[in-house]
């Protein structure tokens, strides 16, 4: 296989999956063996991955969960807080440059025969790192454990498989510990390393993980935060996060009816697509999409909606919500209607990551 298409092997898995592939992901993806027809020139990779749909159910999973993850790390506006982001770099990065292990990396990698090694210009970091990756095999994956090697060029983030015990695998595991230590991301501690260029310290990171199908209620966003950050810098990052994450606003909260009619009726439904021109039923007819089909909410283990609403009202006739109103059914149609909207609003929220 060439060269340069075994530098965009992982690439060429997340563009014909339609989405980037997590670290986990493509783990499992080498670990199992999926590459080894593609080296070997039998399968293209759009053909491997229709077999991974069709023949592995448990790596679908594994590769549609979570759809997608990014971190997010901008600089808070404020010359103050830039000031400080900028002292913390220029002293961090002065003391990594002290450390024994980055000294004995340079001069064992950079240049063997001096004890002050030429670090490297940035424009030829991709150079020197994609010379040694060639002559590391790193497509032999079952013999050699890998990692992933995280570098900067031309100001964009790359992302490279390594094999653990070379020379990159090396330059990732100490990138990985100066970036834990200093708060950096890995990809710039790599480019400090190779050129000794200043690395930002940053004061938050932003984490997403947006999760698709029956698990989207599990969606999550993650903050870790430096302690010099005022409430209202925390407020801006988290509500930059949502508003990435629901370009056209969050979903309104529906209220406590709508809440305790999704946890009373939750535990004993299905959720499933089907075709609404079959469909039959109490209940309001779900509107399908271009394909005709719908999600909808079924009854299952012997439960009908009957039986739901008789439960439901035997449990909460009596009570009444924050406005007073009586949480009783006396419509079935309603009662239906209204308990798979509540499914579906607290189950199948609309999150989607918008670059």
């Amino acid at each position: 296989m060439a060269k340069s298409r075994a530098r965009n092997m992982r690439a060429d898995f997340e563009e014909a999956f339609g989405r980037s592939l997590t670290d986990d992901q493509w783990r499992v993806i080498v670990e199992r063996g999926y590459l080894g027809d593609v080296e070997a020139g039998a399968e293209t990779v759009p053909q491997v991955v229709q077999r991974i749909r069709a023949e592995s159910r448990d790596l679908l999973r594994v590769l549609t969960t979570p759809t997608h993850s990014s971190m997010d790390r901008q600089r808070p506006a404020g010359n103050v807080i830039g000031a400080r982001i900028d002292a913390l770099s220029a002293v961090y990065t002065a003391w990594a440059s002290r450390e024994p292990t980055v000294i004995d990396f340079r001069r064992r990698h950079l240049d063997d025969a001096s004890a002050q090694p030429q670090l490297i210009a940035g424009r030829d970091v991709r150079d020197w790192i994609f010379a040694r990756h060639d002559r590391e095999a790193v497509l032999a994956f079952p013999e050699r454990d890998t990692t992933l090697l995280s570098f900067i060029h031309r100001d964009r983030e790359q992302r490279l498989t390594v094999v653990s015990d070379g020379p990159l695998g090396e330059l990732a595991a100490l990138a990985h510990e100066l970036a834990e230590r200093y708060r950096w991301a890995p990809s710039g501690a790599s480019l400090f390393v190779l050129t000794g260029r200043v690395c930002e310290v940053f004061v938050y990171e932003g984490s997403v993980a947006v999760r698709a199908g029956r698990i989207s209620a599990t969606t999550r966003v993650t903050m870790t935060l430096d302690p010099y950050l005022t409430p209202a810098q925390v407020a801006g990052i988290y509500s930059r996060l949502r508003d990435r994450l629901a370009p056209d606003g969050p979903p309104r909260s529906p209220g406590l009816r709508r809440y305790l009619l999704a946890g009373h009726v939750g535990p004993h439904v299905d959720i499933a697509r089907e075709l609404v021109a079959e469909r039959t039923g109490p209940g309001r007819r779900p509107r399908p999409d271009e394909t005709g089909l719908a999600t909808v909410v079924i009854p299952t283990n012997g439960h009908t909606w009957q039986t739901l609403r008789t439960s439901w009202n035997e449990r909460y006739g009596t009570r009444t919500d924050d406005a007073g109103r009586s949480l009783a059914y006396s419509s079935a149609s309603n009662f239906t209607t209204h308990a798979q909207e509540a499914v579906l609003h607290l189950l199948l929220p609309p999150w989607q990551w918008s670059r």
